[in-house]
């Protein structure tokens, strides 16, 4: 069974917040994956901190964990693409665990969402890939254009609850 892609769009695009992974801390930088595009990911250290000097990786780049950084740089070729996570702090006096936690809500909406989706499909005996490219991939696409045109990043249940819910209250009763 192949994975189904999760957006409407294959490709993550710079400066786009993406959940991520990372696997494995090598000399120079860290391996990872994107958790919601087919994409390989590395964040080389520079990117992970400002500091000069890091008594414990662990702290500032977890592994085998889901957290959220900023795409750099995409290779579509290569399904790659270049993370960073240092600027995410930047202006702020929280502590990157704590930004970390607020920027995972948007995600955990996501999830919600997804979890939707999912229980639509099975109540109803719907096909859920079918389902979720139709109609969770149409809901991202006017999510994205509303996100460009308010300058917003509103996640995907914001969305659909925001702009669906009279009409989703009204076919229940």
């Amino acid at each position: 069974m192949s994975k189904i892609q999760f957006y409407s769009e294959s490709n993550p695009t710079e400066n786009e917040l993406v959940l991520v992974e990372f696997i494995t801390k090598n000399n120079d930088f860290f391996d990872a994956r994107l958790l919601e595009y087919e994409y390989r990911a590395i964040m080389s250290v520079q990117d992970a901190t400002k500091k000069w000097k890091v008594s414990s990786w662990n702290k500032i780049v977890p592994l085998n964990k889901p957290m959220v950084a900023t795409v750099e740089e995409v290779d579509e070729r290569a399904n790659v693409v270049r993370l960073s996570i240092c600027y995410l702090y930047d202006g702020t006096t929280e502590t990157p665990d704590k930004v970390q936690e607020k920027l995972m809500i948007h995600f955990n909406e996501n999830k919600i969402f997804e979890g939707f989706i999912k229980s639509l499909c099975i109540v109803n005996d719907y096909n859920y890939d079918e389902v979720w490219t139709e109609f969770g991939h149409y809901i991202d696409r006017l999510r994205r254009e509303y996100n460009d045109e308010e300058g917003e990043n509103v996640s995907l249940w914001d969305y659909f609850f925001e702009h669906f819910e009279n009409q989703l209250i009204s076919h229940l009763q």
